[in-house]
């Protein structure tokens, strides 16, 4: 029999994850922490999210004055003091992961205890804190992996400097290893890595193991979808490539793309480039003389919101180790603003584009093909409202993150109630 809600009132959650924005951020679009902490708060759970004060996406730090940031009687955000990075991919970056976790450790064992700690992993310092913690508090612990590190590192050197990465692999290897192998049970947002934290885990998949997509949530407003019966100069179709502007992020690909069209005179496609990060000033000027090709920068939520409602396609186009895994957001993110999809990620993703029939799939790292697809569907209104016609319908049956937090929610609740029987057990 299912827990009901009244079980879970009063119980403490405590939600470990750093990356995402927050509530107090301004104009945040919330995430899948966000998100699954207000759904925890309507079951009647408490929740404390550990988190950062540096901003991941902005790399700027936060000013709020204390550690602890009351949102209502029952949800906290805490924020760890770390120094913070600039680059991502950076030993900064394991250095302000180690303070935050370190950060955590020490005051954690001064509140009072939770009833489960869901850690996101990375970051793997923070996470494995919350396993340590865990295990003396004897409460369950769920790793819900979003990144397969230290596995993709490789793919962002050069070749031969794989050598270079050693350090890191072990250190990391060593914590995933424990995380995986101490956790309750293990979740993620997609098969393949779930695959991935159960062979470090050392042992078979168990029934609470699942895969939760991230899926997105509800627009308030659901779009018209409105396509020309031809695409021109004027009125061409729209392309939208949402990023943080990273090194996981093929600005490149569509770039050349974008060049491919334009020398060969076909002015039909415009693409818009949100964002900003690490990547962007190389992205602009590799785009110098292009004007079909527009960078708007880090944008507030009902900015990023108008650009969505406008296009009418969704640019999903990554490179590097992350793609032998990612089932990320941004997929979702499309199909909730009805777009079509023109991805060059190979396993789910494709999958996912296929069987719906909401998209394309192109090659990866070849702006040909990009640019192929992009002009056959400029030939082709019709196809594109098709796209985006079977997104609608698909997001709405499938992917739409309130009916997979609902999912997610229930799962907590067992884990909680499976963990509360076993202690009666062990009482008697």
């Amino acid at each position: 029999m299912k827990p009901t809600v009244a079980e879970a009132e009063g119980a403490g959650i405590w939600l470990l994850q750093d990356g995402e924005p927050l509530p107090i951020d301004d104009s945040p679009r919330l995430m899948r922490t966000g998100d699954l902490a207000r759904r925890l708060l309507d079951a009647g759970y408490s929740v404390t999210w550990w988190t950062s004060r540096f901003d991941h996406q902005r790399k700027i730090f936060r000013t709020y004055p204390s550690v602890f940031c009351p949102l209502g009687p029952r949800y906290t955000v805490a924020l760890l003091e770390g120094p913070g990075y600039g680059r991502n991919m950076s030993w900064q970056r394991v250095r302000h992961y180690r303070s935050i976790a370190a950060h955590f450790s020490g005051l954690a064992g001064t509140l009072c205890k939770p009833a489960l700690v869901l850690g996101s992993y990375p970051s793997a310092e923070l996470c494995d804190a919350g396993r340590c913690y865990a295990r003396r508090q004897h409460v369950p612990f769920i790793v819900d992996i979003r990144d397969p590190w230290p596995d993709i590192f490789r793919y962002y050197l050069p070749t031969g400097l794989g050598w270079i990465l050693l350090p890191a692999l072990w250190y990391y290897r060593r914590k995933i290893r424990a995380i995986a192998r101490d956790a309750t049970s293990i979740v993620a947002v997609s098969r393949a890595m779930l695959e991935w934290g159960i062979g470090y885990s050392r042992r078979a998949r168990a029934e609470l193991d699942q895969v939760f997509p991230i899926g997105f949530r509800r627009h308030p407003q659901d779009r018209k979808i409105v396509v020309p019966e031809r695409f021109t100069e004027t009125d061409p179709l729209v392309c939208l490539f949402a990023t943080t502007c990273g090194k996981s992020y093929d600005g490149k690909l569509l770039i050349d793309a974008a060049r491919i069209l334009t020398v060969a005179g076909d002015h039909r496609v415009r693409f818009v480039v949100t964002g900003d990060g690490e990547m962007r000033s190389q992205w602009i000027a590799h785009a110098k003389g292009l004007t079909c090709v527009n960078f708007t920068g880090w944008i507030p939520d009902a900015e990023l919101e108008a650009h969505f409602r406008a296009a009418h396609l969704g640019l999903v186009l990554l490179k590097g180790g992350i793609v032998r895994f990612w089932l990320g957001n941004k997929i979702f993110e499309y199909l909730s603003a009805f777009l079509g999809v023109v991805n060059d990620v190979v396993g789910e993703p494709a999958e996912i584009v296929s069987s719906r029939d909401v998209g394309i799939n192109v090659d990866r790292q070849n702006p040909e093909s990009l640019a192929q697809g992009l002009r056959a569907l400029a030939d082709d209104p019709g196809c594109v409202r098709r796209y985006m016609e079977n997104a609608r319908r698909s997001f709405k049956m499938e992917f739409d993150r309130e009916a997979i937090e609902a999912k997610y929610l229930e799962y907590l609740r067992g884990v909680i109630l499976i963990h509360r029987k076993q202690n009666q057990g062990t009482q008697r």
